[in-house]
């Protein structure tokens, strides 16, 4: 494809607009009404607050439980922690 030289996309300011802006365009800006601000908003129904609530509460708690988690290292520490290799065997085998 051959682009002419000739047209490169100079504005003509003598030739008509063909956009549909008014011929002189400070005019057709300076008879425009401002508008005013508008703001986005949301209505949430009671129960997507009841769920945001929710997770918002899951969220803040700790998916470690500190309590356990203290006793069983103070439990190892003082070698009174012990292992019950059957129940172990039955929890792997329930889970696949």
């Amino acid at each position: 494809m051959k682009i002419n030289p000739s047209h490169r996309g100079d504005v003509d300011p003598t030739r008509p607009s063909t956009t549909g802006a008014p011929p002189n365009a400070s005019e057709g800006l300076a008879a425009r009404k401002p508008r005013a601000a508008k703001s986005d908003a949301v209505d949430l129904s009671e129960q997507a607050l009841s769920f945001h609530r929710a997770n918002a509460a899951v969220q803040a708690a700790s998916e470690v439980r500190e309590e356990k988690v203290a006793l069983i290292r103070h439990r190892i520490e003082s070698g009174t922690y012990e292992v019950d290799p059957a129940l172990i065997a039955r929890r792997m085998l329930e889970g696949s």
